[in-house]
This record gives C-alpha cells, sequence and structure tokens, in this order.
C-alpha cells in the first residue's frame, strides 16, 4: 500500500496556521479533501458558469443520439432483420444444392426488407454524427480554452497554492548537477503560505550494455561423420536508457550550508546500538533509523535540523504511509523529495489542444464524463503526491514557518494571513524557456528522435525599460537518433551478421524572442499562430488583445513582417496573459536576430 485512497480520519479543514503538528493530518488529508472540494469548485466556475446553454444543447443532443439508437435498435427487432440476414445466407448457400431455389421469392423479400433497413438506419446514423460533431466543438470550447496544467492550477488556487513566475537558476541546480541529468519535461513554481515550491518533471540518462545475438551454423566431423552444429555470435552495445522522476524542491535560507541525502540501508535496533557502543555518532531515536538513514556535511547543523520533534515527526509519517516514503534530502538552499514517475505528461503539459487526445470525440461523451470522469482522475493522480511531498518537506517546522526571501536571512511566522500584498514579479529566462518546454512549441528536425527530448539555455539577451521586458533566449535542443546495424562476427570459422541498434546524440539551435508589452485582456485567452495559418492573425486580434490602440497597431505590424515577408518560415508566435512570445525552430542569422528584437 502507498498513497491512503480511503483517509484515515475524517474530513479536515485546511488551515495553513496549523500545520505544525501530525502534519499528515494536519497537511496531507486536508489538502486531499481541499482538492476535492477544490474539483467541485472548478467545475462549477468554469465548466458549468457561463456555459448552462451550451450544456443544456449537448444534454438535448445526447437525448437525440440515444431516441435515435433506440430507433434502430426497435426497428430492427421489428422488422426481423438479423432474423433474415441468416435466412438469406442460408437461401445463397442451399441454392447450390438447388433446394435453396424454391425459396428464392423469400430471400428477395427479405433482401427488400433489409435495404430499407439499411436506408433507415443510415438516415439515423447521419442524425447522431451531425449531433455527436456538434457535441464536440462546444466540449473544445469549453475544455480547450485551458491545458491540462491551466486546470490543474485552478484545482490548486483553490487550495491557496498558487503558480507564479520567477523560476531560479539557482532553485535548479539541485537537479542539474546531479550526474546523470539529462533534462527538464516541465518546471513550475508555486507560492504556498510564505514560500515557494517548485514541482518538476526531469529526466536522468542511464548506460547500459545491451546484448544482441545471432546465430550460424557449422558442420563438424566426428567419429559418426558429418554433424551440424549451431554457432552462436554477440554484439554488446553501450546504450542510453531514460528513467523520468517527479519532484518537489523547496528553496530555504534555514541551514543554507547543511547537506543531507539519503542512504539506502536503514539500521535495525540492534545494529543501531551496535554502532552507539562503538562511538558511531546517531540521533536520539533509535526508530528514526528503522524508517530512514542519512549522510551529511555538518554534524551539528544535521542534529539541529532533526531536533527529537522532527524526528518524531518523520516516524509518524512514515508509519502513515506503511514505509513507502520518497527520495528526500537537502542540498545547501533546497529541499528536495523525488520519486519515479510513469503517468501521461499531460498534468504537466500546457499543450491546449489535449482534449481531442484524451477523449474519443466520436463518441457520445457528455461535459460531466469528461470532467468528473477524465480530467478529475488525472488531476488528483499528479496532485496526491506533490500533497505527500509537501507534507514529508514540512515535517521540519522551521520549514513549513519559513518566510522565505531569496538572498535574504532565515525568517519564520507562525501566523500565516490570506491578504498579504505578494508582486509578481517579472517572467525570469527560465520561465521565458519553460514556456517552451511544456507547450512543445519546438521541436527536432535532423532527426526523429528515439528518446527523451532535452533542452538548456546556451545564452540569453535581456532587456527591461521601465515596465517592459524583452528577451532572446538561445537554446539547444538534444536527443538521440537510432541506427540499425550488423556486427559481422568472426567465430569458429563463420562469420555471423549480429544486429544491433546504436544510438547518436544530436542536437539543434533553437530560439525564443519575448516582449511583455503585448498581452491578452481576458485571463486564460491565448491566440497561437504558424507559419501555416497567417490569414487567421486579423480576425483573433481585435477580440482578445488589449484593448490600447497603439500597442495593437505595433502587435499587427510584427504580424505583417512574418505574413507579408516569411522573414522566419518555422516558427510559431503564441500571445497569452505573460506576453508575446516567437518560438523559432530553425537555425538563424544574426542580421535576422536584430531585426527580430528590433521588431519586438
Amino acid at each position: 500500500m502507498g498513497d491512503k485512497t480511503e483517509l484515515k480520519n475524517q474530513s479536515r479543514n485546511l488551515d495553513w496556521n496549523k500545520i505544525f503538528n501530525n502534519q499528515v493530518h494536519t497537511i496531507y488529508e486536508p489538502l486531499v479533501d481541499e482538492m476535492n472540494n477544490g474539483l467541485k469548485k472548478v467545475y462549477e466556475k468554469y465548466v458549468i458558469n457561463g456555459n448552462e446553454e451550451k450544456i443544456q444543447l449537448i444534454e438535448k443532443n445526447i437525448e437525440k443520439i440515444n431516441n435515435l439508437k433506440n430507433e434502430i435498435a426497435k426497428e430492427k427487432i421489428n422488422k426481423g432483420i438479423t432474423k433474415k440476414r441468416v435466412a438469406n445466407g442460408f437461401i445463397i448457400f442451399f441454392c447450390f444444392l438447388i433446394i435453396g431455389l424454391f425459396f428464392l421469392g423469400f430471400y428477395s423479400k427479405n433482401k427488400k426488407i433489409i435495404k430499407e433497413f439499411i436506408v433507415f438506419e443510415a438516415e439515423r446514423k447521419l442524425l447522431m454524427n451531425k449531433y455527436i460533431a456538434e457535441n464536440s466543438n462546444i466540449l473544445l470550447t469549453i475544455f480547450n480554452k485551458f491545458s491540462m496544467l491551466d486546470w490543474k492550477n485552478k484545482v490548486l488556487e483553490e487550495l491557496q497554492i498558487t503558480k507564479v513566475n520567477g523560476i531560479a537558476k539557482n532553485d535548479l541546480l539541485i537537479f542539474k548537477e546531479n550526474k546523470n541529468f539529462f533534462g527538464f519535461n516541465s518546471i513550475q513554481k508555486y507560492r504556498i503560505r510564505d514560500s515557494y515550491y517548485y514541482d518538476v518533471l526531469y529526466t536522468k540518462e542511464y548506460w547500459k550494455t545491451v546484448t544482441t545475438s545471432a546465430t550460424g551454423t557449422i558442420v563438424i566431423t566426428s567419429k559418426d561423420g558429418p554433424e551440424q552444429q549451431v554457432v552462436v555470435a554477440y554484439h554488446h552495445e553501450p546504450t542510453p536508457f531514460m528513467e523520468r522522476k517527479q519532484a518537489i524542491s523547496v528553496p530555504t535560507n534555514y541551514k543554507p550550508d547543511l547537506t543531507f541525502n539519503k542512504i539506502e540501508k536503514n539500521l535495525s535496533k540492534k545494529e543501531y546500538d551496535k554502532k552507539i557502543k562503538k562511538g558511531e555518532f546517531l540521533l536520539e531515536n533509535y526508530e528514526f533509523y528503522q524508517h530512514y538513514n542519512f549522510e551529511y556535511n555538518d554534524k551539528i547543523a544535521f542534529i539541529d535540523y532533526f531536533k527529537v520533534k522532527t524526528q518524531e515527526n518523520f516516524i509518524q509519517y512514515s508509519k502513515y504511509f506503511n514505509g513507502e516514503t520518497y527520495l528526500f534530502g537537502k542540498k545547501n538552499q533546497n529541499i528536495y523529495v523525488a520519486k519515479d514517475y510513469s503517468d501521461r505528461l499531460l498534468p504537466y503539459s500546457s499543450v491546449y489542444n489535449w482534449l481531442g487526445h484524451l477523449v474519443n470525440l466520436s463518441d457520445v461523451v457528455s461535459v460531466d464524463r469528461v470532467y468528473n470522469y477524465l480530467m478529475a482522475p488525472i488531476i488528483v493522480n499528479a496532485l496526491r503526491p506533490v500533497f505527500k511531498e509537501i507534507t514529508q518537506a514540512y515535517l521540519n517546522t522551521n520549514i513549513a514557518s519559513e518566510v522565505y526571501n531569496p538572498n535574504a536571512k532565515y525568517l519564520s511566522n507562525y501566523v500565516y494571513s490570506l491578504h498579504k500584498e505578494k508582486s509578481e514579479p517579472d517572467l525570469s529566462i527560465y520561465d521565458i524557456a519553460n514556456k517552451a518546454l511544456s507547450g512543445q512549441f519546438l521541436s527536432l528536425k535532423t532527426y526523429e528522435p528515439q528518446k527523451e527530448i532535452g533542452m538548456f539555455v546556451k545564452g540569453h539577451v535581456f532587456n527591461k525599460e521601465k515596465n517592459d521586458v524583452r528577451a532572446i533566449i538561445s537554446l539547444s535542443m538534444f536527443s538521440y537518433w537510432k541506427l540499425k546495424l550488423y556486427d559481422h562476427v568472426f567465430t569458429r570459422g563463420i562469420t555471423i551478421a549480429v544486429p544491433f541498434e546504436r544510438f547518436k546524440f544530436f542536437s539543434e539551435n533553437k530560439y525564443i524572442f519575448y516582449s511583455s508589452k503585448y498581452k491578452t485582456k481576458k485571463n486564460g485567452a491565448k491566440i497561437l499562430f504558424n507559419a501555416s495559418n497567417y490569414s487567421k492573425w486579423d480576425v483573433e486580434i481585435n477580440s482578445i488583445l488589449l484593448e490600447d490602440y497603439e500597442q495593437k497597431q505595433e502587435l499587427e505590424t510584427i504580424f505583417d513582417e512574418f505574413r507579408n515577408h516569411r522573414i522566419i518560415e518555422d516558427c510559431k508566435i503564441l500571445v497569452d496573459n505573460d506576453g508575446l512570445f516567437i518560438f523559432i525552430n530553425e537555425e538563424i542569422n544574426k542580421p535576422k536576430i536584430n531585426k527580430l528584437f528590433e521588431l519586438l
């Protein structure tokens, strides 16, 4: 058993001022309870409200579809279509035996009724398809207005956890400095209480030797005469393997020089006593070591971090989850909790056209089914482990109570007020790069990638004038492509062709141009264009963008440059609440870079 599906206690209210004892009952359980309430609130706010007529139309169409299905089924029974089809099959068969010729009159009559039914059925299926298509279009307008990541974030907002900008490079080093780190899949930063946490998907790379084989035959002569023998040849190929991880990282100013990491081997009471007798240092509570063991760089700071009460909290946490805890540690100014991740990427994706990948829109689908039976379980499965990770990070009350401020000293506050003014920072370079990462706006073109795709920032220009930010980011995007080869191995006098796969690394340069000046005016509104749909720009620009006429004219000038001059062929342009993003999926020279930057 892992995360509890059924909570051990009755529903609890989340109170961020009462999270300093019994954290599984004051943090984890209330978060899970409030998540379920949050899902209901988001459903009412963003699915039901304002869409009542559309939803009513969907329900009426479903009723019509069901009525048409019933008409077809009833007509099929009344006309005995199945029996007539079987009978005609027998008549055709017996025609070969001459006996069936006496029943040709019945055959013609049955065939006429079957044809009439086919027409009857086709007419109703045509109507059904019309209603299904109408419903599909409505469902797309309701659900695809937000990405799955946006929907998840709206649920978190109901729990007083808010997505924020300001991804800091130093907060990512805890992942990037791992020797097996390959690349990020998604980076999201959230404000929680008076601090932050990052919810990160990333990939680690491991190399293993894959052995393949093939066989051949040789003829040997024994005392009994010629004899065939099977010969096996082998090829050993170093091969990259990818392992996806999900983790939270909590930046902290508490014990900024302390680093500790989990050791796989826990200690029994007997092993604990033996080490104590030898004079080795261990924490006071022997039971702690039955659940955890850590290596560390500073004994005094480690003792201070794991005071007796914190040890008890960690023990209680492990018992609650039946010992199934995640990888936990601290590296300088970041606490991390990490786990393997094998679920779908959808709850970490900012792609908007997600519904068609989740739901077969040619089926009869209701709004309730999409949200409560398809979307909600995905969000729950994504958030429940995160709540478990947050709870573990907050088992130390110094972390749970921290008022975090980068580049400042440690400060804590046991009283939290939701109504504090909190200014939203500008997008950082890593926020901008993360748009490309989670939105899948860039792709590899040289080869078909056969492994995970990685990306890192090579360089950037960041220019802030008054309240407007302009930026250029140079990215390297990389993966492996695959060659199918043969190793011709000579053994025992013959050559055997052994098949194997070789993975070769490749990378491509990409660019992102950003301006904070041009933003959509409506919350959640966005415009997305690429080289194949320039004609759509004028239609959407007036209804969604800021009402500032001068900005609108400037943005239209930028669009005209792309539309009329095609200065970049392979690119996507996004305008959303954060600003204007131009994702360039090809190598460009310095004159083009300068021209684009001048346009912003």
